[in-house]
């Protein structure tokens, strides 16, 4: 399995090399190609299956690709007031230059002609306006451009990041024209309730400073965390806390599944009726999407979501699962939901990270104590990271590990949870709500302290170039140790 994903991850990282998108008719040639080598499978020839592989990622790239260029704008459209009527699909952000916002276009009208268009755009309000609520449906009067390709050292391409998210365009909103509200949002709009939620942490947390972290770590909202507080995350290896990705769902999920199994346990009647174990994998893999859903299902959340669900889908078949067998599984389920993945920096990053901790932790005798449990996995994965970090970012946090032993069970294991059960419990008594996330605040005050003594030691590594040789070999050195 895990050579399957790895040849389809081969023709995915191929078919990024080209420079111009080929045409359609390349679909219908590899596809001839693939069902030819396909036959010759039966003969039992490696090389022709490894090939055939690589010709299915291409080909799903490739596919992928056109489905997402099948729109984009007319460059005659490009600086032009155009009449929009769509839905703001995310929250909108405050910003010093204006409110910054998704809007899912329905409808464009140009010169009196209609015409459907059904993609995301990212705009920009400047100025005064009426409140925007995620979730309503507007006509506004925009002027839009094409996505274009702005680049700084140590990040990933802007017109990447917009391809990677389906962004086809961006644009201003044009407030010599009138826009309107034409209809309220629906009470079920799922980006409502979690501004709804943002408005509730700002109700409760009027001057507390950590307001924009703990909506961070919640609804995924991360338009107001400051520079200075990236900064501090930077360098200390954290800026991961502040993502709901892979391992805030991954430690929601694990602890609702330890407790759901322990309090199962407790009946021995419903133990015989249904395994604790298979009830304990349907409530964490409920609290997953659930936590997913509050993050708006963005992309790592997703990928998360399709890891958790192999491990849990063998659990409640009661089926034992090799690590690397479901390291596999997930990484050809995510490249075939979104191919366009290993565009970004988190993609690469998380599937080594698991890969690395299976390498260091699988296997290994004298599996006991609290430094092989929690101590040596964070010290393989910073080693283990150290040659990619230095390669995509040209910097890396040394003082990392020491970081993460203490931030990682603090935030994840008790601010995480205390906020989001805070929410809940809001639903039936404010002043609980009020209280456990001022708590919430107050646990979050000292792990920030920690953070900002850490990141005045400045213990970060920098390299302003590496090149291939120096990966291999790093890579090389990493498996060493």
């Amino acid at each position: 399995m895990c050579w399957l994903s790895l040849c389809f991850l081969l023709g995915d990282c191929l078919f990024q090399q080209f420079s111009v998108l080929p045409s359609l008719a390349w679909v219908f040639i590899l596809l001839f190609a693939s069902t030819c080598l396909g036959l010759a499978i039966k003969c039992q020839f490696y090389i022709c299956r490894t090939i055939n592989y690589v010709l299915f990622g291409i080909l799903w790239a490739l596919l992928s690709a056109h489905i997402v260029l099948s729109w984009q704008l007319s460059p005659s459209l490009e600086k032009k007031p155009l009449q929009l009527t769509g839905v703001i699909a995310s929250i909108p952000a405050n910003k010093t230059f204006g409110t910054q916002f998704l809007f899912f276009v329905k409808q464009m009208t140009v010169d009196g002609h209609v015409s459907p268009v059904n993609q995301k755009i990212l705009l920009t309000w400047s100025g005064q306006h009426v409140p925007l609520i995620a979730g309503s449906q507007w006509q506004l009067w925009a002027k839009l451009k094409r996505p274009h390709h702005l680049m700084n050292w140590g990040s990933t391409p802007y017109e990447t990041i917009l391809f990677y998210k389906d962004i086809r365009a961006t644009g201003v909103v044009d407030k010599r024209f009138h826009s309107k509200q034409v209809k309220q949002a629906s009470p079920l709009n799922l980006n409502q309730l979690r501004q709804h939620i943002v408005q509730l942490i700002d109700s409760a947390l009027p001057e507390s400073p950590f307001a924009g972290l703990i909506a961070a770590m919640t609804v995924g909202d991360q338009s107001r965390i400051t520079a200075s507080d990236w900064k501090v995350f930077q360098m200390t290896g954290t800026s991961h806390l502040m993502a709901i990705s892979g391992l805030h769902v991954g430690l929601v999920a694990g602890l609702i599944y330890f407790l759901t199994r322990w309090c199962w346990r407790l009946c021995p009647i419903a133990c015989e009726w249904i395994a604790a174990q298979q009830v304990a994998a349907m409530t964490g893999m409920l609290a997953a999407l659930c936590y997913a859903a509050l993050a708006g299902f963005s992309i790592p959340t997703i990928r998360a979501l399709i890891m958790l669900s192999i491990f849990y889908s063998r659990q409640l078949m009661l089926v034992t699962l090799d690590p690397w067998e479901g390291w596999g599984w997930a990484l050809l389920l995510v490249l075939l939901v979104t191919p366009s993945s290993i565009l970004m920096p988190g993609f690469c990053l998380s599937f080594l990270a698991v890969a690395v901790l299976i390498f260091a932790m699988q296997g290994r005798s004298q599996e006991t104590g609290l430094w092989w449990k929690w101590g040596r996995a964070q010290w393989a994965i910073s080693i283990g990271l150290l040659p990619m970090s230095l390669s995509i970012f040209g910097l890396s946090s040394w003082i990392a590990p020491v970081a993460n032993i203490i931030a990682i069970p603090f935030v994840g294991g008790v601010i995480v949870p205390l906020s989001l059960l805070s929410l809940l419990l809001g639903q039936i008594s404010v002043f609980i709500g009020t209280g456990l996330l001022k708590l919430s605040a107050w646990g979050l005050s000292f792990a920030w302290m920690f953070l900002e003594t850490l990141s005045n030691l400045h213990g970060v590594l920098v390299a302003s170039s590496v090149t291939d040789w120096q990966l291999l070999l790093a890579t090389v050195g990493v498996l060493i140790c």
